[in-house]
């Protein structure tokens, strides 16, 4: 409301409306309301469901996906040595599994540098969605096949950098979250 955003006005008028409410106090269950908060709890739970399995399969195929890289000699010498446990191990893959859904929701929702309108705010917002969000490494590795994407480990760097803009940081004394 604040932002004279009109289409979002009309959606919330929409779901507001008295059609929506039940007709009398004890019709509760019977609103087109209550229709619409019961879909969308099961909704919810479908997608729950979903992710975890999606989830459990991401943290497999990147581990492997580490594991088997050329590059990363070191770590299957570590693994074939039992230098490094299974649950640290997972616990790693998890911690960039979820970096990324953090990534994902907060770039979705245009969230990254949402405090502001400022010139240079909105300047950063440019910068970041441009050359560090993961809609351009999403863009940029679709555009990768194989054999070719073999030689493209500078997007991992990439990821590595974004996921750095986050980290705290100490900033002139003080603790700051970028």
């Amino acid at each position: 409301m604040e932002e004279d955003l009109y289409s979002d006005f009309v959606i919330l008028y929409r779901v507001l409306h008295a059609s929506r409410m039940p007709k009398k106090v004890d019709a509760g269950a019977d609103s087109i309301m209550e229709k619409y908060h019961q879909e969308g709890l099961e909704a919810g739970s479908t997608i729950r469901n979903k992710l975890g399995e999606a989830v459990k399969v991401a943290i497999k195929n990147l581990a492997n996906g580490f594991i088997n890289h050329p590059n990363n000699a070191a770590l299957r010498e570590t693994v074939a040595a039992g230098n490094i446990d299974t649950d640290e191990y997972y616990h790693h893959q998890l911690r960039i599994i979820y970096r990324l859904l953090f990534l994902f929701v907060i770039e979705e929702r245009n969230l990254v540098y949402a405090d502001s309108k400022t010139p240079e705010t909105k300047r950063f917002n440019h910068i970041y969605f441009n050359y560090y969000s993961l809609l351009r490494l999403r863009k940029l590795a679709k555009k990768l096949l194989p054999p070719d994407a073999n030689r493209h480990y500078d997007l991992w760097q990439s990821l590595v950098s974004t996921f750095s803009l986050f980290e705290k940081k100490e900033i002139g004394g003080k603790n700051s979250v970028l």
